[in-house]
């Protein structure tokens, strides 16, 4: 093999023997990770049998996942998932696999998965000779909205470095074939296609595998015995025309001296096709930034032409900060200041005459700008669709001569700027100015969420100081920041750049946007839309929040600086553009069109739009902008939408965190439905909806608190004025849903899935003015109608009066050989002491006693029953005795000492003593939620609490002397029938009066 370049590999003179495809020895790699099981496998095992029936070649089959099997026929494999992970490289760490792959001359790679990187499997593939191997990738999986939606993490990395590749996608509805991608001698299953990766009806479309073998019939390929175990790529065909070489990237982007390429070739490397294929192998491979320095020191920078200071402008303003100057020398020095900003113009004119750009610059930039959008891709398909970069690069060659011109301003009379009074030159009519300083973090503008969301980011804390308070004229302006930086304003602050309050257009456009890129992301160059965007925020987000910015009626400097930012918004919303939908595809329109498609897909989608999915603070600066768009219209249910999505949205997110505090989550948020509760996530029945429900005041306080997110609160106080009625149930109804709502989802998911299970929430989420507190009232109480089954037994459940709680008879329950209900004469024990006897005859009374109307308690032993979240109970009684012993057994000895000093025993607890309370709460605790059987509502709950203490006291003080020990010191491990029967014999035995009872 010659070479001219080392980074350049030709073929011999002699075009290597092909062989046809379907002649050749094969293999398929197959998943059978456990995501494979069912549909998925069922498929996967269609597919080869389908290949290899009635082939007469040499194949095999092996298995991956996080562990790979050694190559078998297809015949014998076991076809069944192994519950592996999905580790692709794993096929590569066996010898004996890697020895048959090696041999083959192509194979199959088929996957339903996933991978966060294919860079290990690249590696892995190049490490083991393989990356050139012709390769068709397999992915298996149900359908997609769209082609591009299709995940190809798996396989891209070797699909990027064979020469000869393909992705296909098998669906498992239906077992048919579309072919997603190819490249050179799989081209022929896409010729005459136009490939449109946002249809599937513009794709190859094979019925089974016989139809997509035939279409492979006539493919011939360089087979094992043939081939090279080159790491160089085929950068498509005008550079195979044009060259006739395979490139080596490696050794490419080691070329970093300017001259060791020449021009031409650059030139051409930069093509859309060549470096398609560059950047797609060096995004799998984990080498992109490589690839952005190669760019880098290839880009020849134009001159910077700038503005500068040829006349002493800036003495003169050094000498104007002397406010001692008598008034006519000050005077004289504007003067002086005056002519020497018109003489640095002129200079600056004659300078970009005699300065010509570089012919790389608009190339360089354009891949820079291809780089960045794949540096945000995924693994998706949509990385295969070249549509995005081609509207890229004819946006850029269209206005090249705008690229050419870093610093070619254009402020001349002609030009639509905001002119006035400089308080330091005292120009009239002269174009003023913005003073900016870099980002507190401009790292974090540059994140994924900043580049999707950059009206969000623009109002996050660490760009809150961008601004400078100066307000001047350009001129004044860029003296003083040339003249030190580092206290390049009136205030000695440093600026890093400064803006002309000028037309976004044209020379002025290029100028601002690489401004803004200095200040905001570190001079990366993310998108001049996504950094206006950022400063729209910016200078809304400095109005709201800095003294020196609000709305002020007697300061005629906060007027004026007001005046100029105002007019810079009004100037980006009418000048600037934007993708109208917001991503990363679609056509650019004027960014106040963008900004009336928010209200456009919000009329279509409702809470399912892109709008109101849009982050909280970068919302609110959206509404902020809409309020600039002329005859923009904002319906009163978007706001509304808003903070469903973001209750939703938080919840989620808080319930993510860890399962350990899921359920505090979920019982929290009933405190903006309900008034007063027994526990957390209990309410209590306090037999009137009007009190136990929230009025729609507190149900709003509630919810702002439950957030308790800054842009949440601003949200909040946008709705509330138009009438906190109007709209409080719906909200109150979506955080009555989610409290029982145990799986982490998207917003979007939750919304579709409840709105077609429940016909509320869809009126909820689409006009939730409609769900009135009429409509969810008896939603929100249907757990509290419960009866008792037999009035004659309703004493027993009357929780209002002392004398009706069975008091305890030992430190464990109530009496277990009679109803303890004062006035009850039912017994037990009338055939004796035998266990079951008792067990059976409690347990008739408790059921007759405590059942509510209409329930049919399966509970055998006639204790309360389990009540589940927001459920109705099926009996009156708790387990009321059974939990304040339960809760007194898990306290610390020290704890128990502290609640015995604050009592008397025998008389009433005092219920606002500290470790007292803390105990009562702990006992509504182990009663309402963690054993949450029976009406865990009651309204005197926690009075029953309080009102069987002082028994519950007694008993333990008589177990303790029994015992011959003190009462903080006995354990309580004698919990079952037996020996609560056992018990109270012996008690009788001691005091004969209780036979009298």
């Amino acid at each position: 093999m010659s070479t001219s370049s080392s980074w350049k590999q030709y073929a011999a003179a002699a075009a290597p023997p092909e062989m046809p495809l379907l002649s050749s020895k094969i293999s398929f790699a197959v998943d059978a990770s456990g995501s494979t099981a069912g549909k998925v496998m069922e498929r996967q095992k269609q597919f080869v049998l389908g290949m290899v029936e009635d082939y007469q070649y040499p194949n095999s089959v092996l298995m991956w996942g996080s562990q790979v099997t050694h190559p078998i026929s297809a015949k014998e494999t076991s076809w069944s998932h192994r519950g592996w992970g999905t580790s692709p490289e794993v096929i590569f760490s066996d010898s004996v696999v890697t020895t048959e792959l090696k041999s083959c001359d192509m194979w199959y790679l088929l996957t339903d998965g996933e991978v966060g990187s294919p860079v290990n499997f690249a590696r892995k593939t190049v490490e083991v000779g393989m990356a050139n191997t012709p390769v068709i990738f397999v992915i298996t999986n149900r359908s997609y909205a769209k082609p591009n939606s299709v995940d190809i993490s798996v396989g891209i990395s070797v699909f990027a470095s064979a020469s000869d590749a393909a992705i296909v996608f098998k669906n498992t509805e239906n077992g048919e074939i579309y072919a997603l991608a190819t490249k050179g001698a799989f081209e022929v299953l896409t010729s005459g296609f136009e490939i449109d990766l946002e249809r599937w009806e513009s794709l190859p479309l094979f019925v089974d595998e016989s139809a997509f073998k035939a279409a492979l019939k006539d493919v011939n390929i360089v087979g094992a015995a043939h081939r090279t175990n080159s790491v160089a790529i085929d950068l498509g065909r005008a550079w195979q025309e044009k060259h006739g070489s395979l490139v080596d990237v490696d050794l490419l982007l080691a070329q970093m001296l300017p001259d060791s390429i020449p021009q031409d070739e650059f030139l051409d490397l930069l093509q859309e096709d060549a470096f398609n294929a560059i950047a797609l192998l060096c995004k799998t491979r984990g080498i992109l930034t490589k690839l952005r320095d190669w760019l880098l020191a290839r880009k020849e920078r134009a001159s910077v032409i700038e503005i500068r200071d040829v006349s002493g402008a800036a003495g003169i303003l050094q000498q104007l900060r002397d406010n001692t100057l008598p008034a006519a020398e000050a005077d004289a020095l504007r003067l002086k200041l005056r002519a020497a900003h018109q003489s640095n113009l002129d200079d600056y004119r004659s300078r970009l005459n005699d300065n010509k750009p570089s012919p790389l610059l608009p190339h360089v930039n354009r891949c820079l700008a291809a780089l960045t959008a794949l540096e945000k891709a995924g693994y998706a398909a949509d990385i295969l669709d070249r549509r995005s970069n081609r509207a890229m690069r004819a946006a850029v060659v269209s206005s090249a001569d705008v690229d050419n011109q870093l610093a070619d301003l254009d402020l001349e009379a002609h030009v639509e700027a905001h002119r006035s009074t400089c308080s330091i030159c005292c120009n009239d009519d002269t174009v003023m100015s913005l003073a900016l300083m870099v980002s507190a973090n401009p790292g974090d503008n540059t994140t994924d969420f900043a580049l999707n969301f950059p009206l969000a980011a623009g109002a996050t804390f660490h760009n809150r100081d961008v601004i400078s308070a100066q307000y001047v004229c350009f001129q004044c302006a860029l003296a003083m920041h040339q003249m030190d930086p580092n206290r390049g304003s009136m205030y000695n602050e440093p600026i890093a750049a400064v803006l002309p309050l000028a037309k976004f257009e044209g020379v002025n456009r290029k100028y601002i946007s690489n401004c803004l890129a200095k200040v905001l992301t570190n001079g990366l160059a993310t998108g001049a839309s996504g950094l206006v965007q950022l400063l729209m925020s910016i200078i809304l987000t400095t109005m709201r929040t800095k003294e020196w910015a609000k709305p002020s009626e007697n300061d005629s400097e906060i007027r004026a600086r007001r005046e100029g930012m105002l007019w810079m918004l009004r100037n980006l919303i009418d000048n600037s553009s934007c993708r109208e939908t917001f991503d990363e595809t679609g056509s650019y329109v004027p960014f106040h069109q963008a900004l009336r498609w928010t209200l456009k897909t919000y009329a279509d989608e409702g809470i399912y739009s892109w709008t109101v999915r849009y982050p909280v603070p970068g919302f609110l600066v959206l509404l902020e902008l809409l309020a600039m768009v002329d005859g923009a219209e904002v319906p009163e249910t978007l706001r509304v939408s808003k903070l469903m999505h973001e209750i939703v949205t938080v919840y989620m997110a808080r319930i993510a965190k860890s399962s350990g505090t899921r359920s505090n989550v979920q019982r929290t948020i009933l405190k903006i439905v309900y008034a007063e509760f027994n526990a957390e996530g209990v309410p209590r029945n306090l037999h009137n909806n009007a009190l136990s429900i929230n009025s729609a005041d507190v149900a709003f306080e509630r919810l702002t608190s439950w957030l308790n997110l800054p842009g949440s609160t601003t949200l909040i106080g946008q709705i509330r004025p138009t009438g906190p009625e109007k709209y409080a149930s719906a909200l109150q109804y979506i955080a009555f849903r989610l409290f029982v709502e145990d799986s982490h989802q998207t917003p979007k998911g939750y919304f579709q899935r409840a709105a077609q299970a429940d016909v509320h929430m869809h009126t909820a989420t689409s006009k939730p003015q409609d769900l009135t507190r009429a409509i969810v009232e008896p939603l929100f109480t249907h757990m509290w109608s419960g009866e008792p089954q037999e009035p004659s037994h309703s004493n027993h459940g009357d929780t209002t009066a002392p004398d009706t709680i069975a008091r305890f008879v030992s430190p464990y329950s109530a009496s277990v050989l009679h109803c303890g209900v004062p006035g009850c004469p039912v017994r037990f024990d009338v055939n004796g002491y035998d266990l079951e006897a008792i067990r059976s005859a409690r347990a008739a009374h408790l059921t007759k006693a405590f059942a509510i109307k209409g329930k049919t308690p399966n509970n055998p032993n006639g204790l309360p029953e389990k009540t589940g979240r927001l459920e109705a109970p099926t009996t009156a009684h708790v387990t009321l005795h059974a939990s304040i012993s339960k809760t007194w057994r898990s306290l610390e000895r020290d704890v128990r000492l502290a609640i015995l000093n604050e009592l008397i025993l025998g008389a009433p607890v005092d219920d606002a003593k500290p470790h007292m309370s803390a105990f009562i709460k702990a006992a509504l605790d182990c009663i309402c939620i963690f054993n949450a059987r029976g009406d865990i509502y009651d309204a005197n709950l926690r009075n029953n609490v309080v009102r069987v203490l002082p028994s519950f006291f007694v008993a333990l003080h008589t177990a303790a002397q029994m015992k011959k020990v003190d009462d903080g010191d006995l354990e309580l491990t004698e919990n079952s029938l037996a020996a609560r029967i056992e018990w109270e014999l012996e008690l009788m035995k001691m005091d004969r009066k209780y036979l009298e009872q």
